[in-house]
């Protein structure tokens, strides 16, 4: 018996707690005792609760802001409540005299930063503006109709958050990479959340002659104020410009848009890295242009280096040297994309260019014969061969090894 009058007890207490609770739901009659409502939730109250010295009926509620947040406030039914108002934050009870409406908002020392009404009985209103700074901004309801109207009302309060984001002023990025932006609330102060989902997106024309159509290049969300997006370009797109843009989201923040950059995008840099024959064959296929060699060596691997203007490095190393390690003392063969190669070295070799295998000339420098420089008839790109001794990179152009790689 002990055991069920304990139970007894404790569910009237419960029973008790809830209707305390219960009875306790609705707005404060003053902006001192407003309760904080939760962003989203919604909330029930009763203009009956309190009357102002004009009559009217009222409750007022308190919501917390940041600067630049937009707040959506959907709220019923009239004729319970015709009236809200929003004020700036740092309003307290001594910025009106009692009468908190009549027929205007004059009896208070402070303008709302949102206002507005609703006459139209059992209709939902929304009401939406920005706010100006961070703080508690004091809501207010009101039935100015009389107290004959008062009643029960409902309202939700959507908050959304501001932000920005700018993209790096930069003229000409990598074909790949990393591509990092700066993200800041309103009040400038960094964001760090992964609600707010940011989305990287390249324009550029598909079919030529064509307007530029966007194209998703990578998603980030922002932490310590910067979203940091890993991007891959199509080949196609190298050496060519296109714009860039950032936009994006969250179920609590307003909609974000960069402004958009224009950049050239850059060949991707590699290496130095060791590659096979038929990976050099892969890279000359993804570049789109022949990336020229002295052919397979014995003994030897093959150091390939492209860097972001096109120029592409094949170093021949014997086995135990690794990629990157300094030294003259081995052949290189280099692709430099030159449009009208041939008859550019002609030019620059002022009438000194040589003829060599296939149709090729040749030129070796007085001051530099270690280096051999070479072009072909019809192709746009001019060739560097240079060895450990001028005889050496003399030797391998006069070979007719120098070629693309196939």
């Amino acid at each position: 018996m002990r055991s069920v009058g304990t139970a007894v007890i404790g569910l009237c207490a419960l029973a008790a707690i809830c209707a305390g609770v219960a009875g306790a739901a609705g707005g404060g009659d003053t902006i001192a005792t407003a309760p904080v409502v939760p962003a989203g939730a919604p909330q029930s109250g009763n203009t009956s609760s309190f009357t102002d010295t004009c009559q009217n009926g009222f409750e007022f509620w308190m919501l917390q802001l940041k600067q630049g947040d937009l707040v959506k406030i959907t709220w019923n039914a009239p004729p319970a409540v015709d009236a809200l108002a929003l004020f700036p934050t740092g309003t307290s009870d001594a910025a009106h005299d009692g009468c908190l409406y009549a027929s205007d908002w004059s009896q208070w020392t402070v303008s709302p930063v949102l206002s507005d009404s609703n006459e139209t009985p059992a209709t939902t209103r929304l009401s939406q503006s920005v706010v100006p700074a961070n703080g508690n901004y004091p809501l207010l309801f009101l039935d100015t109709t009389g107290t004959q109207n008062a009643g029960a009302y409902t309202f939700t309060a959507v908050v959304l958050h501001g932000a920005s984001v700018s993209l790096p002023h930069v003229s000409a990025i990598p074909g790949n990479g990393t591509l990092t932006a700066d993200v800041r609330a309103p009040d400038h102060s960094p964001i760090s959340d992964s609600s707010l989902k940011l989305t990287l997106k390249g324009y550029w024309s598909t079919v030529a002659g064509s307007p530029p159509s966007a194209h998703k290049l990578a998603t980030a969300t922002p932490s310590n104020g910067t979203a940091q997006f890993d991007y891959r370009l199509p080949p196609r797109l190298w050496r060519k410009k296109i714009r860039l843009q950032i936009t994006g989201g969250g179920s609590s923040y307003q909609a974000v848009t960069s402004q958009k950059e224009s950049v050239k995008v850059l060949i991707p840099e590699i290496g130095p890295v060791l590659l096979s024959s038929h990976q050099l064959a892969v890279e000359s296929n993804l570049l789109r242009q022949p990336i020229y060699w002295a052919g397979p060596k014995h003994g030897s691997r093959y150091e390939f280096t492209r860097a972001t203007n096109g120029y592409v490095y094949v170093r021949y190393l014997p086995h135990g040297v690794r990629a990157g390690h300094r030294g003259t003392k081995w052949l290189i063969v280099a692709t430099y994309p030159v449009r009208g190669a041939f008859s550019a070295l002609k030019k620059y070799a002022h009438g000194k260019a040589v003829a060599g295998p296939n149709r090729s000339i040749f030129y070796v420098r007085p001051d530099y014969r270690k280096s051999v420089l070479m072009a072909f008839p019809g192709v746009n790109d001019q060739i560097e061969v240079y060895g450990p001794s001028p005889a050496v990179a003399r030797a391998i152009v006069e070979s007719g090894r120098v070629r693309p790689v196939r």
